[in-house]
């Protein structure tokens, strides 16, 4: 059994809107990000904040997706990651932000292939999201001080890096010029 986190609680000030609801090819941005997990997951903790409500619409139509609302989240995002995370049971979870769409579902069986605690893909040497964690890092995360980050607990691990074909993994949307440049890809991919 396998879940997933999904952080999507940010402002998304760079953006100049709320980019989780930017569409692509007729979708929001984040059902793009949802759509591989879905394969693998058989549940997806979406953690929201800022705007929760246009989040909760977006994910209702998914039967295993879920949101949990981080009252935090203006503490940033480590505090969206041990939010999530509270609320995984199975063994292993997937975690992701939720403004890296088009993730590939090879990359998230590359990484299920691999038995470490912590399962990182990489693009030409580059790490990338998904991460790919076992539930014995549960009690470090939530053990960490909200301040800190992901980075400091999985620096207490030896993770496996995981090179796959897939440079989504890289892609993340932080402004609009982003957006514009990822949609302008996907629809030249598409054809």
């Amino acid at each position: 059994m396998i879940e997933g986190i999904v952080l999507v609680a940010g402002y998304s000030s760079r953006a100049g809107g709320m980019k989780m609801t930017f569409e692509i090819n007729g979708k929001p941005l984040l059902e793009h990000t949802l759509q591989p997990m879905l394969q693998f997951c058989h549940q997806i903790w979406v953690v929201t904040g800022y705007e929760k409500e246009l989040i909760e619409t977006i994910v209702a139509k998914f039967s295993k997706v879920q949101t949990v609302y981080n009252s935090n989240f203006h503490r940033g995002m480590f505090s969206s990651v041990q939010t999530g995370v509270n609320m995984i049971t199975s063994s292993n979870f997937f975690l992701t932000p939720g403004d890296i769409p088009f993730v590939r579902q090879q990359t998230y069986q590359a990484l299920l292939e691999k038995g470490e605690e912590v399962v990182i893909p990489t693009f030409k040497g580059r790490k990338g999201h998904p991460v790919l964690m076992k539930r014995i890092l549960k009690d470090i995360i939530l053990s960490e001080p909200q301040d800190s980050n992901l980075r400091n607990v999985l620096h207490k691990f030896k993770p496996n890096l995981v090179e796959v074909e897939d440079k989504a993994i890289l892609k993340d949307v932080d402004t609009k010029e982003d957006y514009k440049k990822l949609y302008a890809n996907f629809r030249k991919d598409s054809r």
